[in-house]
């Protein structure tokens, strides 16, 4: 069957400037220039916010340790610390040093079996996370659509993220995931509205700006 992504030549288009001027390292699978990000080994690519920063995976390997989840159930929490890691962190400002919006990228196995869907199995996984934050909470229901016409879905919750020391802030979160085996994506984006940080329009230039291949 025909890849339903954009196919190499129109990914080269759209990024073949950027690709090219990494030539000099050949072996890199990850470029970033400017507010584009590129990553050859997996085929994907988007662009970034103007003015909004890559922060690096050790950063937030350091967040997820320091911050508590306030959750229920302790092998939930568990599961949050082991898992993997994302790909990229894209924040509006430092997140060690100040609050705000950022969205990270994460590509893993995908875990559909047989005839399941993605619109399927979603319920599931935000019943996991209503075990995981507290007051989790889904304002906008997951909705279908499609990417480089790859089966996609999006929802939008919020929940309340705390810290070690008791300090705690709400936040929305928007998800959006994209199942292009053997790998699923996912866009996890999250502001704080309740305290003047809102950026859905910025949000929703990021995922228009995804690309596959």
């Amino acid at each position: 069957m025909e890849n339903p992504g954009i196919g190499r030549r129109a990914f080269l288009q759209f990024f073949g400037g950027i690709i090219a001027s990494a030539a000099a390292n050949p072996l890199s699978a990850v470029v970033v220039s400017d507010d584009v990000y590129v990553n050859r080994k997996l085929g994907l690519a988007f662009a970034k916010p103007a003015g909004w920063a890559y922060e690096s995976i050790g950063t937030f390997r350091d967040l997820r340790d320091e911050y508590e989840l306030a959750t229920v159930d302790p092998a939930v929490d568990e599961q949050f610390r082991s898992g993997a890691l994302p790909i990229a962190i894209v924040s509006q400002a430092p997140v060690k040093t100040t609050i705000a919006a950022s969205f990270t990228v994460f590509a893993e196995h995908c875990p559909l079996e047989g005839d399941e869907t993605l619109m399927g199995v979603l319920p599931l996984v935000l019943a996991q996370y209503r075990r995981m934050f507290r007051d989790f909470k889904v304002s906008h229901d997951p909705s279908g659509l499609q990417i480089c016409g790859y089966e996609s879905a999006s929802y939008v919750s919020s929940f309340i993220y705390e810290d070690s020391s008791g300090k705690y802030f709400p936040v929305r979160h928007r998800g959006v995931v994209t199942v292009r085996p053997p790998l699923l994506y996912t866009f996890n984006m999250m502001d704080i509205p309740e305290m003047g940080i809102c950026t859905e329009r910025q949000f929703d230039e990021v995922i228009g700006s995804i690309r596959y291949v």
